[in-house]
């Protein structure tokens, strides 16, 4: 079974700006999934942060859903 390569970042809330700035780093053709784990506080239904983070990159952005 083939595996995927996983690219994983994490940062405290003050660690946006930096992401926002490597996310369009990333090539649309990137062969790995991004996670990104930001701590903040919980706002249910809140995807503004996806939205932003999403403006200028060229792979897909989505919040993770607790289902």
């Amino acid at each position: 079974m083939p595996h995927t390569p996983l690219v994983v970042i994490g940062a405290s809330a003050g660690g946006i700006e930096a992401i926002r700035k490597l996310l369009p780093a990333f090539p649309a053709d990137l062969e790995a999934a991004v996670v990104i784990v930001i701590h903040r506080e919980a706002i249910e239904e809140d995807d503004r942060l996806a939205r932003v983070l999403a403006h200028r990159s060229k792979i897909p952005v989505a919040m993770a859903r607790h289902e």
